[in-house]
């Protein structure tokens, strides 16, 4: 997840690996989306883990990415998800029963969205397109989980949300 706060940005994520002495993730950044530079590393752990990374927020475009790496040789990136200086989509409550509410601002276009749960399973999507938004999680089971929302242009907004 991305979330942008009083100038930061909080960058989240929940990995694991089978084998975990032989992986490594690595968050990388860019400013224009094409060349990455390695910002951390964070060792692979056997159960879910959810990594943390703290940022301060630019008024230019910044992607982000991880990048697994094996000691094998193998390596392989997420999809890149930006954080783009200001907040246009917002997702509230954080902690739910019945429903979270997702705002657009400033946005002209429809906006996909998917819900995944934290073992990564997709429970739901849809597509919104007006100012207020209301999407039940009534039938979730309760834990922790993320709203990928697609704009346009391929820039990912990701919010995360517990349902009690």
């Amino acid at each position: 997840t991305i979330e942008q706060h009083h100038g930061r940005i909080n960058i989240g994520w929940i990995g694991n690996a089978a084998d975990p002495g032989k992986y490594t993730f690595e968050l990388q950044k860019s400013t224009d989306g094409n060349v990455f530079t390695s910002v951390s590393n964070f060792p692979a752990y056997a159960e879910p883990f959810t990594y943390r990374y703290d940022d301060e927020l630019k008024e230019d475009a910044r992607f982000y990415r991880i990048k697994v790496n094996c000691k094998e040789g193998n390596i392989y990136t997420t999809r890149t998800v930006a954080a783009t200086g200001k907040e246009d989509i917002t997702c509230y409550p954080t902690v739910a029963t019945d429903h979270v509410n997702i705002t657009l601002s400033n946005i002209q276009a429809e906006v996909d969205y998917t819900i995944i749960n934290a073992q990564g399973q997709t429970v739901g999507a849809g597509t919104i397109s007006q100012a207020k938004n209301t999407i039940s999680v009534r039938e979730y089971a309760p834990g922790k989980y993320f709203i990928f929302m697609h704009k346009d242009k391929g820039e990912v907004i990701t919010k995360g949300f517990i349902r009690q």
